[in-house]
């Protein structure tokens, strides 16, 4: 019964995972995208650890969520996100060991300063 079963589970996986895939590009022209964070909402956050830029990509596609410089503090490049629940995100400042956080209007703060 055990080599039946196995048998089974084996042929059922190959079966399962022989299909081709349908991949969709959602984003283009990131620059070390990274640490994506999921908002719980639909959304999906990206940085990009070379650019200035945090992308926000929903079911119609990507976009720029915030760009440097920003207000009132001034970031430069973002590596790693999180989706705070009540829809800020936090970032990790790439080469400077800091912490900040944008509001959903864009605003950057550090949390703590590297």
């Amino acid at each position: 019964m055990f080599k039946i079963s196995f048998m089974f589970i084996l042929l059922f996986s190959f079966s399962v995972f022989s299909q081709e895939a349908n991949f969709i590009k959602v984003a283009e022209d990131l620059k070390f995208p990274e640490g994506p964070a999921y908002d719980g909402t639909g959304n999906v956050y990206v940085s990009n650890c070379y650019g200035d830029w945090i992308t926000k990509i929903d079911d119609a596609g990507a976009e720029t969520f915030v760009k440097a410089p920003t207000a009132p503090y001034n970031f430069e490049k973002t590596n790693g996100l999180a989706v705070y629940k009540d829809g800020s995100i936090y970032a990790c400042e790439y080469g400077k060991g800091s912490i900040i956080k944008f509001t959903a209007d864009g605003k950057c703060y550090p949390v703590v300063e590297g």
